[in-house]
């Protein structure tokens, strides 16, 4: 009877740790499970992150791209508005050195260079060029020897014009020194022909 107690309780032990060592075996796969998948999160989260730091990138090199040729573009449309406007200035300094109809001369560059709108357009489209402004004004200041194209930049907004290039750049002496020659040419115009309005009725 004793011996098939002592045999029980050994096989009872021996279940017993058997259980135990299973339940130990089961415990470590859980922790090997969890900690493979806290690896494979952690490593998910680092492609997530250097994915998004690759878009990024990508996006702002493209940024970079897209501002570098818009910046060209505008040096470019910048640089073809001074050409422009510089063939306009030829023309007035042709108009005092010439001897014949000096003002269908000057009409006729300004018509080939789109009319006087245009060139308040092209100073419009590049108002932070002072550039631009400069050579802008210079020509309107020019252009005022023709009475006609005075009244035409007139009527087209060229005082306003005028004056949005002299605040926007206020720091640059040409712009401000070309703009009130412009201005003043201008005004001495409205004042010319206010005067000459005014006597042309009283006689009639």
């Amino acid at each position: 009877m004793y011996v098939h107690v002592r045999r029980y309780r050994a096989l009872l032990a021996a279940a017993r740790a058997a259980e135990e060592e299973a339940r130990l075996r089961e415990v470590a796969r859980l922790e090997r499970e969890a900690e493979a998948a806290r690896v494979a999160e952690e490593t998910r989260k680092r492609l997530e992150e250097a994915e998004k730091l690759r878009k990024e990138a990508e996006a702002e090199e493209a940024r970079r791209h897209a501002d570098a040729e818009a910046k060209a573009r505008e040096e470019a449309e910048a640089a073809a508005a001074l050409r422009t406007l510089s063939s306009v200035e030829a023309a007035c300094l042709e108009m005092e050195e010439a001897d014949g109809d000096g003002d269908a001369e000057l009409e006729r560059a300004v018509q080939a260079a789109g009319g006087v709108p245009a060139l308040i357009g092209m100073a419009a489209k590049h108002a932070d060029s002072e550039a631009v402004q400069a050579q802008f004004a210079g020509v309107l200041r020019d252009l005022c020897i023709s009475d006609e194209i005075a009244l035409e930049i007139h009527a087209a907004g060229g005082v306003t014009a005028l004056l949005d290039a002299a605040r926007r750049h206020f720091h640059s002496v040409d712009v401000q020194g070309a703009a009130a020659g412009a201005l003043r040419n201008l005004t001495v115009l409205t004042h010319s022909l206010t005067h000459s309005t005014h006597f042309t009725n009283s006689l009639t």
